[in-house]
């Protein structure tokens, strides 16, 4: 999912959990 990845670039702490 693109939001999914741009999350992880703003912030991968985020997309860990």
């Amino acid at each position: 999912s693109p939001p999914f990845n741009h999350s992880f670039n703003e912030i991968p702490m985020v997309t860990k959990f």
